[in-house]
């Protein structure tokens, strides 16, 4: 349903009690062929029922009875405000855009030169010079122990879907973000696992992330070495890492650090025919 209602919004639906929803209307509905519930629009008047489609889908679910109908959208809220929803009048009017696949492609159209764009700035982001000239021009890139508020943001970028819940303090696991200009840039977690954990044990870099618009700009490094230094403060030997086999800048960032491909197989966290397991290291004259 995407722009009008987005993840994390809160709809607001009450009962139809035996009226007719009018087209345009954003609607619960229990499909009838798979029971799935989805909270779609209402596109047009059928023989027996209706028309349903998602705002941001490029085909309708197919026809519905009114008694599939279980309530209709009268109020979003994101962030605690009511938003516009296209719940109105104007509901009429995306219901015929999403019938004539208008919607689609007025959305493909406004989302197609940022495509372009990220496309362009992702070649630029391999290019020596463009490395050169953005460590230079970037500035100073701080990367400190992430608070609550930096790992729900952090959780917002990699798991969306899912809520932010505050994790109990545990000494073995520490988590850091980069700030550029005091916005968040990039992710990193170490990890610490006893003898207890089996083949699972050791020291790990795990999650590294940084953000798309900021790749290139030198954050991985600091990132990475930043891990490092925490290992080696610890007394650890080594420090390992998963990174998927087709991830070519991630291990040619990790193959940098002195990282390479582990020589015993089962001393593993997740390897297997699309992960690999990765091993650093730590001594001072390896």
């Amino acid at each position: 349903m995407h722009p009008f209602i987005r993840d994390k919004d809160v709809a607001t639906i009450t009962p139809l009690q035996g009226g007719i929803p009018r087209i345009g209307a954003v609607v619960a509905v229990a499909l009838p062929d798979s029971g799935r519930l989805v909270v779609h629009r209402l596109v047009a008047a059928k023989e027996g029922g209706w028309l349903v489609q998602g705002d941001n889908c490029p085909g309708p679910d197919g026809i519905v009875s009114t008694t599939c109908v279980l309530g209709k959208v009268v109020k979003v809220e994101r962030r605690g405000r009511r938003t516009f929803a296209a719940l109105g009048g104007t509901g009429a009017l995306v219901a015929a855009l999403s019938r004539s696949e208008a919607l689609v492609r007025i959305r493909w159209a406004i989302s197609s030169p940022r495509y372009v764009a990220g496309k362009l700035l992702r070649f630029a982001q391999t290019a020596p010079l463009y490395r050169r000239l953005g460590r230079k021009l970037v500035g100073d890139i701080m990367v400190e122990i992430a608070d609550e508020a930096a790992l729900e943001e952090v959780q917002s970028r990699l798991n969306p879907w899912q809520p932010h819940r505050v994790a109990l303090p545990n000494p073995d696991v520490v988590d850091w973000v980069a700030r550029k200009g005091g916005a968040l840039v990039g992710f990193v977690q170490f990890v610490h696992r006893g003898e207890e954990q089996g083949l699972r044990q050791g020291d790990w870099l795990r999650s590294i992330y940084v953000w798309p618009a900021s790749r290139g700009l030198g954050i991985g490094d600091r990132l990475v070495e930043t891990v490092r230094e925490k290992a080696r403060a610890i007394g650890a030997k080594e420090l390992s890492l998963i990174v998927r086999r087709d991830n070519k800048a991630a291990i040619g960032l990790y193959e940098k650090h002195g990282f390479r491909v582990a020589e015993d197989p089962s001393r593993t966290d997740g390897a297997n025919a699309d992960n690999m397991h990765m091993v650093c290291s730590l001594r001072r004259d390896g």
